[in-house]
């Protein structure tokens, strides 16, 4: 038999669609070695100053971004079927449309919103949604997976994706060799790379040339303001935004 949420379930398949596309899109970016690092030294006897910076080429395609936009609409949709399928059954309206599930940053906001969006919800399923919210994660709520949807949503998509962010992998860079004398500074700076960005910051001393820095560097793409991988990222958000859906399934079988 057809369920209530079936349509909230159809808008993340697409989604789910929608990440598999973006994955292929950044693979075929990635595959056009966007990011190239350069060595740069400065040798003043034994001391060497050692820097790699990393400098993009070109951005990420433009459409990725509109793939991301057409994602997060799918997803953000899910979540509203299922504030609008809950009100229709508790109230009998045919079409309740001020629903909306609510997505909410700062505490203070939070009453309005429940009362404009959530007007009709069954009242067992209010300190639900509010325990949803974003604003319980406190100074970390900007990173909780329903506010960096809310925030993808209200983006202008054309300016959504155009960062490419190298990652780091392992712990820390590694020196070694028999020149190796004394290190003085060896630090990492991964992140995002808008014209150029020194990757890695190192001083030594050096008594001849047999040295090696050793620092494995992953290239991805990230959405502006979150130095997180991208697929990596929709993926978490959508997972959780299909956890709510069925979490409250039952109530509507």
């Amino acid at each position: 038999m057809p369920h209530p949420l079936d349509g909230a379930r159809l808008k993340l398949h697409r989604a789910r669609a929608h990440v598999h596309t973006v994955d292929r899109e950044v693979a075929a970016y990635l595959g056009t070695q966007p990011v190239q690092v350069e060595d740069r030294q400065e040798r003043d006897g034994n001391r060497r100053h050692i820097q790699w910076v990393a400098t993009s080429a070109h951005e990420p395609p433009p459409e990725l971004g509109v793939i991301v936009g057409e994602w997060a609409h799918n997803v953000r949709g899910a979540l509203d079927y299922t504030v609008y399928e809950l009100v229709r059954r508790e109230t009998g309206e045919d079409d309740p449309r001020w629903t909306q599930f609510p997505i909410v940053v700062e505490e203070p906001r939070y009453a309005d919103q429940e009362r404009q969006r959530l007007r009709g919800a069954p009242d067992w399923a209010l300190p639900v949604f509010r325990g949803l919210q974003p604003f319980n994660d406190g100074e970390d709520a900007p990173w909780h997976p329903l506010a960096i949807l809310g925030d993808i949503s209200n983006r202008d998509k054309h300016r959504l994706v155009h960062t490419a962010a190298m990652q780091i992998a392992g712990s820390q860079a590694r020196v070694s060799g028999t020149s190796m004398m004394a290190i003085h500074r060896l630090a990492q700076n991964p992140g995002t790379v808008d014209g150029e960005r020194v990757i890695l910051d190192a001083v030594l001393d050096t008594d001849g040339d047999d040295f090696q820095i050793e620092l494995n560097v992953q290239v991805s793409v990230a959405l502006e303001q979150y130095e997180i991988p991208i697929v990596p990222l929709l993926e978490g958000i959508t997972y959780e935004a299909d956890s709510i859906v069925e979490w409250f399934s039952p109530a509507l079988d």
